[in-house]
């Protein structure tokens, strides 16, 4: 079974101690929900000094205040990812770093640009999170580009209309 929290691992100890009383074999991932703007357009993190600098808080910080805006712009398209190593479990928890960091505590900051420096031995399930919006299709070019067509899968929902007849969305 796959576990995947959005825009954390958080639940990965719940999830193997669970997993493990009922015998089921765990795959941890996470879902990457992505914030539209690029990397440019976020605050910049300078990696070496990741863990040598505490945590800032968004009210101590006005660089980060101005940073997290009220209301963020979310991509319609989100990202289950499923390392299929522990070099690349690591990849995918520096991209939630990366996210975590500049943002304000307990939000995440992410862009596709995190994904596309780190996305070596991740496997990608793209999520459409609304299929009307005119970005779709260059999102799921862009993923294609950065993962290739053996790293990437679309999920597909079955949803029921008003006449209760089920469609594919």
């Amino acid at each position: 079974i796959g576990l995947a929290d959005i825009n954390t691992v958080a639940g990965v100890v719940r999830g193997h101690v669970a997993a493990k009383q009922h015998g089921i074999k765990l795959l941890v991932g996470s879902h990457l929900v992505f914030l539209a703007e690029t990397t440019s357009g976020l605050p910049q993190i300078d990696p070496a000094q990741v863990y040598k600098t505490p945590r800032r808080e968004a009210e101590d910080d006005p660089i980060l205040l101005e940073a997290a805006p009220s209301s963020h712009s979310w991509l319609p398209v989100s990202l289950v990812v499923y390392p299929q190593d522990k070099k690349s479990y690591g990849r995918m928890c520096r991209i939630l770093t990366s996210g975590k960091i500049r943002a304000p505590k307990g939000e995440c900051m992410l862009s596709l640009d995190d994904l596309e420096q780190h996305n070596d031995g991740l496997f990608g399930i793209a999520v459409i999170q609304d299929r009307y919006d005119p970005r779709v299709k260059q999102i799921l070019k862009r993923l294609k580009a950065i993962f290739s067509t053996e790293r990437l899968s679309i999920a597909a929902a079955r949803s029921y209309c008003a006449e209760g007849t089920a469609q594919f969305e």
